[in-house]
């Protein structure tokens, strides 16, 4: 999409009371084109949708592009004005680089709605998910946003974003087969470093090695949360830690009013497998109030 790029937004100052006008997959493409060129706007930029977007004529650049260690990013305000985007795909594997719409995300995404995407990348570093690869901001906001499609990674992958730090989620959704060949798999988030998530829901499948959760991967430190979130996700995977809502917490992390719905299976023998239908390993500082799992679980031990 970087060589079909439109050369400006539909109108719009890119203030909160007129924001820049995106009415194309050209002009998304425009905003990706400089969020990577480090030209665009200063925090406190505001951009806003204003019809549904078809990516499908070519393979999507994310906005932000880059490595967790060296990334452009987008600061702004993202307003997805309750518009559809359709047709993205995303293939950062042989790079290594962050893999999502926004690859790494450092603003708020509001209101967003992304269909039948397609997000892969590959390398120890990096992380997958459809709404962005990478979060990580202290403030940083991502509500009523919802993501259906496929996620593949080698580490941190997650349906909506594959890592993500002091950020908060409300009211967001994610239905996607997810997976990966090593850790911090999850429905929803592979991993969530102090980040905290209200009234979100993953659907689908998760398949990887350690670190697996209907829901997340891992959520840990600084007083994470989650609550009143749901997963209703198969797992599979092939080595520690493994949980039908959370594979491993820890670090003053609180859960409550959540359920896992899904099957978890983990066929290894070793002792260390810790395995469970809701959370598959924690350490004493969890708090986890009025939750249930509701599926299978199958292990070897």
């Amino acid at each position: 999409w970087a060589g079909n790029a439109a050369s400006a937004f539909d109108g719009g100052s890119g203030t909160k009371e007129d924001p820049y006008q995106i009415a194309t997959a050209e002009q998304l493409a425009y905003l990706a084109v400089k969020a990577n060129e480090g030209t665009l706007h200063t925090l406190g930029d505001y951009y806003i949708l204003t019809n549904n977007i078809d990516l499908s004529a070519h393979q999507w650049v994310p906005i932000g592009r880059g490595t967790p260690q060296v990334s452009k990013c987008f600061d702004g305000y993202f307003n997805g004005n309750g518009k559809i985007i359709t047709g993205l795909y995303v293939d950062e594997s042989t790079d290594g680089y962050l893999a999502g719409l926004f690859g790494l995300l450092t603003g708020q995404v509001t209101d967003l709605t992304i269909e039948d995407a397609y997000v892969k990348t590959a390398g120890e570093n990096s992380s997958a998910g459809i709404l962005a690869g990478r979060i990580s901001n202290s403030g940083t906001k991502v509500t009523n946003c919802h993501v259906s499609g496929t996620v593949e990674s080698e580490v941190c992958a997650g349906g909506l974003v594959g890592y993500a730090s002091y950020t908060e989620f409300d009211d967001c959704s994610a239905k996607a087969e997810v997976s990966a060949t090593g850790h911090n798999i999850g429905g929803f988030i592979g991993e969530g470093f102090a980040a905290s998530f209200t009234d979100c829901a993953a659907e689908g499948s998760v398949t990887g090695s350690w670190c697996c959760g209907g829901f997340a991967g891992i959520i840990w430190y600084n007083d994470a949360k989650a609550e009143h979130c749901i997963a209703d996700v198969n797992v599979t995977a092939t080595d520690w830690n493994t949980g039908g809502f959370v594979g491993s917490t820890g670090q003053n992390t609180s859960i409550s009013d959540c359920v896992a719905l899904g099957n978890v299976s983990n066929p290894i023998t070793s002792p260390s497998t810790k395995l469970g239908g809701f959370v598959g390993s924690m350490d004493n500082s969890i708090s986890i109030q009025n939750c249930r799992a509701a599926g299978t679980v199958q292990g070897g031990n």
